[in-house]
């Protein structure tokens, strides 16, 4: 841990923040890692095999459910890739236009086995154990419309910022695209803070022609909870929310929406102790070297690896965050 985290993170000693992971097959991300004594992750495995492998710790905290818009039972396509398995069944049609590797274009998607599960609403399931989540991230395959639907309650009172995979592309069948799932966002009083991992595939059996660019496929998109209307409902929840909000625009690197959150709590009466600190703090964040023409630089190496790269059958491209 660096300087600045060990200077925050003493700021904020004794709080501990919820965040409730869905679709993390890979593990949490290394943003993280930083706040791990300080972040309680709720997750899900609704496989029972997989489930038993699962320990609870007082960090980590696992149910054995499927998750959707509400309690019932679904059918669960599994594919031959474990990471494209949706509810959704993929979509033939599309996915044949495009060649998802350099030999087989969607044997990944074949679907090898329906199983079906038992599904709950995270609303739910929050409720019942009295979790308040700060933070959510959505990785699903296509279902993650419902699962928001789901997590309306956590949405408007509680989630400060949400992680959510999008698609541009109906790669399942009647997938929800990025357009349905900002509108519900906005509607719900978040923000469209960034977006970041764009994909982009090449046509089936024209890998390598032209630049390193397709078409966009899919992406990960952040959002943040518009606090603007809402700083004195903020502070009713206690420092322990504002804190969280602040490690939440860390995190994705945006130390100035920390400082423009404390700042105007401030100038609204409604501060938080050692908040002075933190600003100062604040202010010495850096995700990267700033030096004399280091914007252009940084421009100039783009464009050259752009340019230069091997093209192959598809690009992942720009990290979500700072």
């Amino acid at each position: 841990m660096n300087k600045f985290h060990k200077a925050f993170n003493k700021q904020i000693e004794g709080s501990v923040f919820t965040l409730v992971d869905i679709g993390a097959s890979g593990g949490i991300h290394k943003r993280w890692a930083d706040y791990n004594n300080m972040i309680k992750v709720v997750g899900f495995e609704p496989d029972e095999k997989e489930f038993i492998k699962l320990k609870n710790s007082e960090l980590m905290v696992w149910f054995k459910t499927a998750l959707s818009d509400k309690k019932g039972k679904r059918i669960l396509h599994v594919t031959k890739s474990q990471t494209n398995t949706s509810f959704l069944k993929p979509n033939k049609d599309l996915l044949s236009q495009f060649q998802w590797s350099p030999n087989e274009p969607i044997t990944d998607h074949d679907i090898l086995k329906d199983v079906e599960v038992d599904c709950d609403s995270l609303d739910a399931i929050l409720s019942s154990q009295n979790i308040q989540p700060d933070f959510i991230k959505l990785d699903t395959q296509g279902s993650e419309l419902d699962i928001l639907k789901g997590a309306d309650s956590a949405l408007r009172k509680s989630v400060l910022t949400a992680e959510i995979e999008v698609e541009f592309a109906p790669i399942y069948e009647n997938q929800p695209l990025f357009a349905d799932i900002d509108a519900f966002m906005r509607e719900r009083g978040f923000i469209l803070q960034d977006m970041g991992n764009f994909l982009y595939m090449k046509p089936r059996g024209l890998a390598g022609v032209g630049g390193a660019k397709g078409r966009v496929i899919s992406a990960d998109a952040l959002y943040i909870k518009d606090l603007s209307n809402n700083l004195k409902n903020l502070c009713a929840y206690g420092e322990n929310k504002v804190y969280a909000a602040i490690v939440g625009y860390l995190a994705y690197g945006y130390p100035e929406l920390g400082i423009n959150l404390l700042q105007r709590m401030k100038s609204e009466k409604c501060d938080v102790k050692n908040s002075d600190e933190i600003i100062n703090i604040l202010r010495k964040f850096k995700t990267a070297s700033n030096f004399p023409g280091s914007t252009q630089m940084s421009q100039i190496c783009k464009k050259f690896w752009l340019k230069h790269r091997k093209v192959e059958h598809c690009l992942w491209d720009v990290p979500l965050g700072n």
